[in-house]
């Protein structure tokens, strides 16, 4: 959730990829954090590591169509998926 309190994108991507190699593996995330930008973020980081991640949200509205903005965490990997979303 914090990693979107981070002003700057480099530096915030950066400690997201030491991540996995610290062995957090569980990325728990919301639309609502940082209005976006952590899922955002969260979606730039695994670069190549995505196999090594797990990688939820949660969408914190009934109405799917209007709040879910499962577009910001599309990971630039051909096998993008979620691996949890959570609904209230």
């Amino acid at each position: 959730m914090h990693i979107g309190a981070i002003k700057d994108d480099k530096e915030s991507i950066k400690l997201m990829q030491a991540r996995p190699r610290e062995g957090m593996n569980f990325w728990d995330n919301a639309w609502d954090y940082h209005d976006g930008r952590s899922e955002t973020l969260d979606g730039q980081s695994p670069q190549g590591r995505r196999d090594k991640v797990f990688l939820m949200t949660k969408n914190c509205e009934r109405d799917t169509r209007a709040r879910s903005r499962i577009s910001r965490l599309a990971t630039p990997h051909e096998d993008d998926h979620l691996d949890l979303w959570q609904f209230p």
